[in-house]
């Protein structure tokens, strides 16, 4: 007989609450059983119980000992039936939470989270040498840097760590952007510093300092972090997300002053950014970091040039979020592979993309399971982020790349095709960049040669999200939807867009 005992109950509540906060399951389906020799059991049912559901209850057993014994048993059973709403509502809940990465991201759970990249960018990462990652925005860059952060934090305590977010200084050029950067780094270093540091950071946050005294504190504050990489720490890794959001005319000199503090010593750069965004060293006035000398290029973007291995990390990367909510895979929330498919394709296997159309599908999905058709629908409302992007990143270039972004899309509405050529000696080749960067135009062969011997053309693919709904694909030639893996003569036949000034 189960017990209709209201102390029972109350503990029967409280174990299933804790079991809820602790494994994200809300709401999770419960059946309470009579067990033998007369004690209840409590089963907790989960689509798909991994290790990590039977930790957490192992946890609440060992928490609650006293109470359960002789009176509740707790276990878990696999649910036979249809994946349920509540493994459903925490993948859509987990889905949001991975949009964006900085450092308090996934703190308990990242590595079991973590899906590593097919280029193997990781152990280039984490290596003690000076770092700039580049990619398009959502391509996984501050992720990366994360991973770094995640490793050194489990490797040792005397692997010291300074992360700074860049988007607080976002579109500063002034001087004292620097030392406030400076005095950020300092700030997070003190516990090591034991307050030789604090009468440096009162002149750096001066609100006169000038280029020239910051330069000339850089001595001291090298000399202050070599003592305690002597005495206190193996060594420093030194974060820089998104120093994109810091102006161009500033970035040369900010990494010519980090350099001059850092170089000879035991602390290496890791920076991601947007590469038509960021300049490294100023050539005019030998400022800054020289790529390939001074700090070395990891390249993040997982486009369609190789679709296999974009598919594959997509996948990877939703059924992580998929086991990890109690789900076997991401499948089970899809009417078929072709979904996934689609779905790496209109977002041209940018990760940050893929994860945000996918909720947005799954949200406003037609049926009991996402679509082919969901996906489409869904790309159009991405699109709207990506021009508001546009905006944001490039105000003195928005018009300008605005018309080349119209002229592109009615070339292939006349061409009824999504794909095309550009020859590289194209005047609208450096802004095509630009809008790659915005993912407004995605690559789908960074080069070859067409015809003549020397003439190299890039070949691209239109966002998805321009003929969406404004005109049906109906009336549009999908180049390879389907993702399968490109030779060269699959491109010949494409028309080759040429800008004209209007």
């Amino acid at each position: 007989m189960v017990s209709n005992d209201p102390e029972f109950e109350e503990l029967k509540i409280k174990i299933t609450k804790e079991f809820e906060t602790q494994t994200g399951l809300v709401g999770i389906i419960s059946e309470l059983k009579s067990g033998g020799m007369g004690l209840p059991t409590l089963l907790f049912k989960i689509s798909n119980p991994t290790e990590r559901h039977y930790q957490i209850l192992l946890s609440i057993k060992d928490k609650y000992h006293e109470e359960l014994e002789n009176q509740l048993r707790v276990t878990i059973l696999k649910n036979k039936e249809e994946t349920s709403q509540v493994e459903e509502k925490l993948f859509l809940r987990t889905l949001s939470e991975s949009f964006t990465a900085n450092r308090y991201s996934f703190r308990d759970d990242f590595f079991s989270r973590y899906i590593k990249t097919t280029t193997g960018a990781e152990e280039q990462i984490i290596s003690l040498a000076n770092h700039i990652v580049f990619g398009r925005r959502g391509s996984g860059k501050s992720t990366l840097l994360l991973y770094a952060l995640r490793t050194r934090a489990s490797d040792s305590k005397r692997k010291g760590s300074v992360w700074v977010d860049l988007q607080a200084y976002s579109k500063r050029e002034d001087e004292m952007v620097i030392a406030d950067v400076l005095c950020e780094i300092l700030d997070q270093l003190a516990p090591y510093l034991l307050g030789t540091h604090t009468e440096m950071i009162r002149e750096l946050r001066h609100p006169k300092v000038t280029l020239d005294k910051i330069r000339k504190s850089i001595p001291r504050i090298k000399s202050c972090i070599n003592k305690v990489l002597e005495t206190e720490l193996q060594d420093v890794m030194l974060f820089l997300d998104d120093f994109h959001l810091v102006l161009e005319s500033i970035q040369p000199v900010l990494l010519d002053v980090l350099y001059s503090m850092t170089r000879g010593t035991r602390v290496y750069l890791k920076i991601s950014s947007i590469e038509t965004l960021t300049k490294t060293f100023d050539s005019t006035t030998r400022t800054g970091m020289q790529i390939g000398q001074d700090i070395q290029k990891i390249t993040l973007d997982y486009n369609l040039t190789t679709p296999e291995l974009a598919l594959e990390h997509i996948r990877s990367i939703l059924d992580s979020i998929a086991v990890f909510c109690g789900l076997f895979s991401v499948l089970k929330l899809c009417t078929n592979k072709e979904v996934l498919e689609r779905l790496v394709w209109v977002t041209a296997g940018v990760p940050r993309d893929a994860l945000s159309l996918f909720a947005q599908a799954m949200t406003h999905r037609q049926g009991n399971s996402v679509s082919v058709t969901d996906i489409n629908n869904a790309a159009s409302n991405l699109l709207t982020t990506k021009k508001q992007d546009l905006v944001n990143d490039s105000s003195e270039q928005t018009i300008i790349l605005a018309n080349l972004t119209d002229q592109i899309k009615e070339f292939c509405f006349q061409k009824k095709t999504n794909a095309f050529l550009v020859r590289e000696d194209d005047q609208s080749v450096s802004n095509i960049m630009r809008l790659l960067d915005l993912r407004l135009l995605h690559i789908i062969n960074e080069g070859f040669t067409l015809h003549d011997a020397g003439e190299k053309t890039i070949a691209l693919i239109l966002d998805y999200g321009y003929y969406v709904g404004e005109r049906t694909s109906r009336n549009i030639k999908l180049f390879n939807p389907t993702l399968k893996k490109l030779k060269t003569n699959n491109l010949r036949n494409l028309p080759i867009f040429s800008f004209h000034e209007q």
